[in-house]
């Protein structure tokens, strides 16, 4: 986003690098050309390339077209779920990513019900994402509850600032858990800068 030629230049060799190395239906896993990629990494992959696309980097339009036709192989259309792998089963962190990336490449997502907060940060940030795109009452229910979540905050020591490993992603240990309860409430300050189509 820089537009510096230094930086383009390397941002652009790992956007090529990650194109090399995705699924053949069009989906990333933990692995190099997996055999069986997963919503949640592709939704982070599908981050980059929405970033690197709106900060004017070379992507060629079959990426976004095949990450489109994996996420709606994986969509159940009658619940407005995704199944967080093609044998997988619909959850909620596997909707809100499916509905996530394809806001991101474009498509707008069916209403959600409001949201409650979860003990998992990590669904809690994607959830944060996928309301302030959506608006309405439940962006304001959600948002409500996920500002509660300063409350937690270490405030004193030498952990000031930072929240407590605990809950569902306790192994991401002070600093991911920290990370994610920050970018949830940081949500609309940044106004979802790239994610609006």
């Amino acid at each position: 986003m820089s537009n510096k030629a230094e930086t383009q230049q390397s941002a652009q060799l790992a956007v090529d690098y990650s194109l090399q190395h995705r699924s053949v239906n069009g989906g990333f896993g933990r692995r190099a050309m997996s055999a069986c990629p997963d919503i949640v990494t592709t939704t982070f992959f599908t981050f980059q390339l929405r970033s690197a696309k709106v900060a004017g980097l070379s992507i060629p339009p079959e990426a976004f077209v095949q990450l489109l036709h994996f996420f709606e192989q994986l969509q159940d259309e009658e619940s407005h779920s995704f199944r967080g792998w093609m044998d997988g089963s619909a959850s909620p962190l596997a909707s809100f990513m499916g509905c996530l990336s394809c806001r991101l490449l474009g498509l707008q997502s069916e209403a959600l019900e409001p949201y409650v907060a979860t003990p998992d940060v990590l669904l809690n940030y994607i959830g944060t994402l996928v309301l302030f795109q959506q608006g309405g009452d439940g962006w304001k229910a959600g948002n409500e509850q996920r500002r509660r979540g300063w409350e937690f905050c270490r405030k004193e020591g030498a952990d000031a600032g930072s929240w407590d490993p605990c809950g569902m992603r306790s192994g991401m240990g002070r600093v991911g858990i920290s990370a994610l309860m920050a970018l949830s409430l940081s949500v609309y300050h940044r106004g979802g800068y790239p994610l609006k189509p």
